[in-house]
């Protein structure tokens, strides 16, 4: 079974990400392993490099999608109680 590499277009038409969300979970998650503070959900480091270019195999890309924490989880501030 074939398992094509794929760059930030081909992560985005796979995930329905947009190109720009794609770089900026690339962003995110190097700066996170250069941290040392990975999080749940951060995008792998690629499975090559071809010149400049990252890239990823396809079943890496799934398995990321498929193991990413829902929205919402973990961020934002606590809803305010109301006085009863």
């Amino acid at each position: 079974m074939e398992d094509p590499y794929l760059d930030t277009q081909g992560v985005a038409a796979l995930t329905g990400l947009t190109e720009s969300t794609v770089r900026n979970h690339i962003k995110r998650a190097k700066k996170n392993r250069l941290d040392g503070a990975v999080r749940p959900g951060d995008m792998p480091p690629p499975d090559e490099t071809f010149g400049q270019s990252p890239v990823w195999k396809k079943s890496t890309i799934l398995l990321w999608r498929s193991n990413m924490p829902g929205r919402g989880v973990g961020g934002g501030p606590k809803p305010k109680s109301r006085p009863e």
